[in-house]
């Protein structure tokens, strides 16, 4: 793909103790599957472990969490009397299979770390240049000139004290360890965004919202599409980065837009910037801030259905046929 053009269709440049970190000869094991899922059932091999964190059990010892990452999929892990410390990695690992409250995850009995990039072993469900060429379609058909040069100056700065994130954005993910934890998780999360918001926008349903009006379009599709964009800095990889820990990814977000004040305001007026900031702000519903602005709450509602979508998806993934699943309080087969 070639890169960003205001006046194109081109959007984005196309209980158990740890084991000695012993380097196991890589050619004796292969990566689990995780699609094979029964109660008890036991694995072995090479995988990706992610996002680990240490928590402390009821009774007062450590236990690990992440997720286990491999080609055929990606599940949510636990390691009972785990170390104090334990890193992202790739590892032998021997796990048995548990069905807790209708989510299936791995208890890993043992574990050795080994040597191996873990691209080779990470499940990475999304087609980088598909998404790019969709949403340059999207955004090409749906976004006036004006819509797109704030598109440009959100995604690649200013030039000066806000820098070029679109190589975040298309690598990053889009949680630790919820919808989309994935490489590119959150460059998918956002063109879903985008297509909803396209569809409600175009659908000729909706007179009591202004969804004829140019500017009304650019600020609901493109603040759709950037509403995450605060994730770039959010997230270091699999985990929290540094200032993750203290600033949400909607400060962060907030704070870019802040930061190109006058050059946003150029382009989309005081008002628009403003309604910007909403959807920056508020997209989280009723969650955190609430909606203020219309712009704010339609990218909320776009926002959550594909939320509510993709941890089905991923909880049906590798499923048994006619295995239920329990998303937000409900069984669902």
């Amino acid at each position: 793909m070639t890169g960003f053009e205001v006046d194109g269709t081109n959007v984005f440049d196309a209980n158990c103790p740890a084991s000695d970190d012993a380097e196991t000869p890589q050619q004796q094991n292969v990566p689990v599957n995780v699609n094979n899922r029964a109660e008890n059932a036991t694995i072995h091999g090479l995988a990706y472990l992610k996002g680990v964190r240490i928590g402390t059990g009821s009774t007062g010892k450590p236990y690990a969490m992440g997720q286990v990452s491999v080609p055929s999929g990606s599940v949510d892990f636990r390691i009972w009397g785990a170390p104090t410390h334990m890193e992202d990695g790739v590892y032998v690992i021997d796990a048995k299979w548990h069905n807790y409250k209708g989510s299936w995850q791995l208890n890993i009995s043992s574990f050795t770390k080994v040597a191996g990039d873990p691209a080779d072993y990470e499940y990475a469900p999304y087609d980088v240049q598909l998404l790019g060429e969709r949403t340059n379609r999207l955004i090409a058909d749906n976004v006036s000139f004006t819509g797109r040069r704030l598109l440009n100056l959100l995604m690649h700065g200013n030039g000066g004290s806000v820098p070029d994130l679109e190589v975040e954005f298309k690598t990053a993910q889009a949680a630790v360890s919820h919808h989309d934890n994935v490489r590119s998780g959150l460059f998918a999360h956002s063109y879903k965004t985008l297509y909803f918001l396209v569809s409600i926008l175009n659908s000729g349903m909706y007179p009591g919202i202004p969804c004829d009006d140019e500017a009304f379009r650019d600020i609901v599709l493109v603040g759709g599409l950037m509403h995450d964009i605060g994730k770039t800095l959010e997230y270091d990889g699999a985990g929290m980065s540094r200032v993750g820990r203290i600033l949400s990814h909607r400060i962060l977000g907030s704070a870019r837009v802040i930061l190109m004040r006058n050059e946003v305001i150029d382009l989309i007026g005081e008002e628009g910037y403003e309604r910007l900031l909403g959807i920056m702000m508020q997209h989280h519903g009723e969650f955190e801030e609430t909606p203020r602005c219309i712009e704010a709450y339609i990218v909320h509602l776009a926002d959550a259905l594909d939320t509510k979508l993709t941890t089905l998806s991923e909880a049906r993934h590798g499923a048994n046929d006619n295995e239920p699943v329990k998303i937000d309080g409900f069984q669902l087969v």
